[in-house]
């Protein structure tokens, strides 16, 4: 699947560029689409890893509902595995830093990945220009704003920040040494993708892919 959203991201990439603007919304969803299915696939990737989840984790972090809860789930019960607290309160029992580590985990999954679950399940169910709310009966306009603020670019910076997080709690419920070690590296990511989200102009950006396919067509037509 990964491929599938490199190769998807280049088509989009390119139909901005050649100013084919309906190309690039239909290629936009897709892209999300496939953002959103990603992350339901490394989910259940993550439920099988080597030294990972036992049979009865697994059905714990199944048998929830929603998907972003399964997500939380898997945290919750990684900690309560690491740091051997089968029954205690974490809010109570962790250390401060782990504490730390584990509320910032859960924030990063319900501020960024639980809103490309949404528009994953609205795009998924064929809702793309109309977005309707869980009981069908009207228009979301929460979640048809969310869609019409992505752009390539916020896409692009939002699964950046999918797959640190996907690689932070794979080394959270894996064992070894790679969670305390690795996690600054892993979401020193997060914050320059979530810079770049608040920070970079898109449509400069936009201007400048038009204007460099622009120059290859004229050097392409004097040669």
């Amino acid at each position: 699947m990964r491929d599938g959203i490199a190769q998807v991201e280049r088509e989009l990439r390119a139909a901005l560029a050649r100013g084919d603007q309906s190309s690039s919304d239909a290629l936009l969803k897709i892209l999300l689409l496939l953002i959103g299915g990603w992350a339901e696939c490394r989910l259940r990737k993550l439920l099988f890893e080597p030294n990972g989840f036992d049979d009865a984790e697994r059905g714990l972090i199944s048998a929830e509902r929603r998907q972003i809860d399964g997500w939380l789930k898997a945290v919750e019960i990684g900690f309560r595995r690491r740091y051997r607290l089968p029954r205690a309160n974490l809010d109570v029992a962790l250390p401060p830093i782990q504490k730390m580590l584990r509320d910032t985990l859960r924030q990063t999954i319900k501020d960024d990945l639980g809103p490309i679950i949404e528009m994953r399940n609205t795009l998924a169910h064929g809702q793309w220009s109309r977005p309707l709310t869980n009981n069908g009966d009207r228009i979301s306009n929460t979640v048809l704003a969310a869609i019409r603020k992505e752009n390539a670019l916020s896409a692009r910076y939002k699964m950046t920040i999918l797959e640190a997080l996907a690689g932070s709690i794979h080394d959270l419920v894996s064992g070894g040494v790679a969670f305390e070690r690795d996690f600054n590296k892993h979401f020193s990511g997060v914050e320059a993708a979530r810079r770049d989200l608040r920070t970079r102009d898109y449509g400069k950006w936009r201007v400048a892919m038009v204007d460099k396919f622009r120059r290859g067509q004229r050097r392409r037509s004097a040669a």
